[in-house]
């Protein structure tokens, strides 16, 4: 028993011999791009900070909120390999980069954070923002569970923590950790999500890590104009931006993975269905 998920049983051959074939996450790549239009939602986004008078929406708040829906929907791309063995994961959860400030040189912390799968946009809004006031407020010393963990960790001799995290390697393998050690890192999440278009950047596809239980990684670039065929099947100009995953393919078969990803993509460009 894990305290993060349960054992998948019942699996056809060809899932059961997959891990002996592909042992790591490395072995299992899969990479999928999703050019997704964005007017529509930031039309709605704009309007609803209009009504609410403040900035609480953003294009981040829909694309996670729809991540939300599908995590709800298609629970098999939160599973996760420990070993050799699949897991059903307890929870939607997700994992991001967010800045203390617009500053340059500001502090980069990592945020978690958990949802019932029943979320719509005005939950994902203040959900998002009361993490964002709590980066904001915190202290150097203060500034979340992982990054006080790291500072502890280097601390040590670095034989200890070469030692310190073989330990741990092994005790994941046994499913031994404590359900506060899961519970705080961020890797142990079912979608690792980087919002690099914040940032003005494009997105890479990004490799997923060993460590933890992400089988899934989201790269959200720039918005950029681009031709698209309107309903008139006309071509004009639209505001697009990149999706780019990195998946686990032991996790599940590519048409589950595709219909997932397709169902996004239409939650994004039809943002109304989030309210």
């Amino acid at each position: 028993m894990r305290p993060d998920g349960k054992r998948v049983k019942n699996l056809s051959a060809i899932q059961r011999i997959t891990p002996y074939l592909m042992k790591t996450k490395h072995e299992s790549l899969v990479y999928f791009n999703q050019i997704v239009a964005v007017n529509a939602a930031f039309d709605l986004v704009a309007r609803l900070n209009r009504e609410s008078g403040k900035k609480e929406y953003t294009l981040f708040t829909v694309i996670l909120t729809a991540m939300v829906r599908i995590g709800k929907e298609y629970p098999e791309l939160g599973r996760f390999f420990v070993g050799k063995r699949l897991y059903e994961r307890n929870e939607i959860v997700f994992s991001f980069t967010a800045k203390t400030s617009r500053e340059e040189d500001s502090k980069t912390v990592v945020v978690k954070v958990r949802f019932s799968g029943n979320e719509k946009m005005k939950d994902v809004a203040e959900k998002i923002n009361r993490e964002k006031e709590a980066i904001n407020t915190a202290s150097g010393d203060t500034a979340g569970d992982s990054d006080r963990i790291l500072r502890l960790f280097f601390t040590l001799p670095s034989f200890i923590r070469s030692l310190f995290f073989t330990l741990l390697k092994g005790l994941n393998l046994c499913n031994g950790l404590p359900k506060s050690m899961i519970d705080s890192d961020p890797f142990f999440t079912a979608c690792y999500i980087a919002n690099l278009g914040s940032i003005g950047l494009g997105a890479p596809f990004h490799h997923l890590y060993e460590w933890g239980t992400a089988s899934l990684f989201l790269a959200i670039g720039k918005a950029y104009a681009l031709p698209v065929q309107t309903a008139s099947k006309e071509l004009a100009f639209a505001n697009v931006i990149d999706l780019r995953f990195t998946l686990d393919d032991r996790i599940t078969d590519g048409l589950y993975c595709s219909r997932a990803l397709e169902k996004l993509k239409y939650l994004i460009e039809h943002p109304e269905e989030l309210l």
